[in-house]
């Protein structure tokens, strides 16, 4: 006898053990007969249960509106990814740690608007507000305008800027530019004294990429240049000097000024000065 016989034997001997009720048949025959509610709670809790595994809940609220709503389906999805773009438009950080401007609590207080933060960046680094800053999905991108003040538009724009609340204010959280990809860096002793070694490459006006380093207080502490790439991406080559600088976080600016003075791109860092 193999398995299937076995298991068959045993369902036909327990089904001998039941002996029905005599009224069995006429109780199955009246359920039969009642009608029958329809209830909708299984099926939204499907719906639910596919929408928290798959993690689309903007496609389940689509599929549930009937075609007589007169909504179409592709459009419902694309609607509402829309607005939770624009309800949350910048990655906002968790805390102040990681912010690079400003580092310390300016005497008038936190900037009290998004702009107002990376309009104080961009006038400490260039000396000039000549920027149109306006907020995109990707963050708040920074413009270059020309002498009529309209905006350039480059692309990319000369800086894009993520925020992070702080207080009650705000604080510029990141600030990248595709022209140059920051890697980090690394602090060494050269023989004009102690340094910072910028890592990453970087596409500028005749490969010249200017650096400022800011103190807590925002104050210029050190400037120079690093080498990049003159018409394509290179490795950053050469150090900044902090001979001399307080340790402590630092915000250092890389920009390229194009030849004019002006910024065609910028991006930053921020770093710990170590004792030295």
């Amino acid at each position: 006898m193999n398995t299937e016989d076995a298991v068959r034997d045993a369902l036909v001997a327990r089904a001998a053990q039941v002996e029905p009720s005599r009224d069995a048949y006429a109780q199955l025959a009246g359920r039969l007969q009642r009608p029958r509610r329809t209830s909708w709670r299984p099926a939204r809790l499907a719906w639910a249960a596919s929408a928290a595994v798959l993690g689309v809940v903007v496609i389940a609220i689509a599929t549930t509106r009937s075609p007589d709503q007169g909504t179409d389906r592709g459009q419902a999805v694309a609607t509402s990814t829309e607005t939770a773009a624009v309800a949350t438009p910048t990655a906002l950080l968790p805390d102040h740690a990681d912010a690079l401007w400003p580092l310390s609590e300016p005497a008038g207080g936190w900037p009290s608007t998004p702009e107002g933060a990376i309009e104080d960046l961009w006038t400490a680094a260039f000396g000039t507000t000549d920027a149109q800053i306006r907020q995109t999905n990707a963050g708040y991108e920074v413009l270059r305008v020309d002498e009529s003040g309209q905006p350039v538009q480059s692309s990319p724009p000369a800086a894009v800027a993520e925020l992070v609340a702080v207080g009650d204010g705000w604080a510029v959280a990141d600030l990248t530019n595709p022209q140059i990809s920051l890697s980090g860096g690394s602090f060494e002793t050269t023989e004009s004294g102690f340094a910072y070694r910028p890592a990453g490459r970087a596409w500028a006006f005749e490969g010249h990429v200017t650096v400022q380093v800011f103190d807590a207080g925002g104050a210029v502490v050190a400037e120079g240049f690093v080498m990049g790439g003159g018409t394509e991406l290179l490795p950053l080559s050469g150090s900044i000097s902090l001979e001399g600088i307080e340790p402590g976080p630092a915000t250092i600016v890389y920009s390229d000024r194009g030849g004019l003075g002006v910024p065609v791109w910028a991006a930053a860092e921020r770093i710990v000065v170590p004792m030295h």
